[in-house]
């Protein structure tokens, strides 16, 4: 698909049924049903916002949205999986998702509070210049661990799914449970 208007309708396409694409997309993504029924019919191009919305929704259709690119083996891929062209199949990998999502949750708490996203919760600095409650501070504590647990899941998901890919045996296959 050569524009991202032609992605973001197939995304659409795939994530909607035929019947109020409009409403659902809204009720999905927050951006207003008549701008999703002018994009739908071709009467307006898709703007910042919705392109916006539609990535942090589904994360792990962003880059392809975007871009038009896949990498499926960093969980970006296209909404229509038909599209992949290798020589072997790729699983996807899903708890990239997850990852993204969580991402998605620590910027906007950030920005929401014009925070940097790199703050660091155990900056005694943060305190005193009241950037942050304690509060604040155990709340980005525990998105942070979650990420890294996340991230901890999705490369291990990655080196199994690449063994059994290649049609290697998993290297954490001979570990108990």
């Amino acid at each position: 698909m050569k524009t991202i208007e032609d992605r973001l309708r197939k995304l659409i396409e795939v994530v909607t049924e035929n019947r109020h694409r409009d409403q659902k997309m809204f009720e999905m993504t927050g951006v207003s049903q008549d701008k999703w029924k002018n994009f739908w019919f071709g009467r307006k191009a898709a703007d910042a916002t919705m392109i916006e919305s539609v990535a942090k929704t589904w994360p792990e259709f962003a880059f392809w949205l975007t871009t038009g690119i896949q990498d499926a083996f960093n969980g970006h891929r296209s909404p229509d999986d038909k599209e992949i062209s290798w020589d072997y199949p790729i699983m996807p990998r899903t708890a990239a998702r997850d990852v993204f999502l969580k991402e998605i949750e620590l910027a906007n708490i950030c920005e929401k509070n014009d925070w940097p996203l790199d703050v660091d919760p155990f900056d005694f600095w943060n305190y005193q210049h009241g950037i942050f409650t304690h509060e604040d501070a155990n709340r980005l504590l525990k998105i942070r661990k979650q990420l890294h647990a996340l991230h901890l899941i999705q490369n291990d998901q990655n080196s199994a799914l690449r063994d059994l890919e290649h049609g290697e045996k998993p290297s954490n296959a001979d570990k108990k449970p």
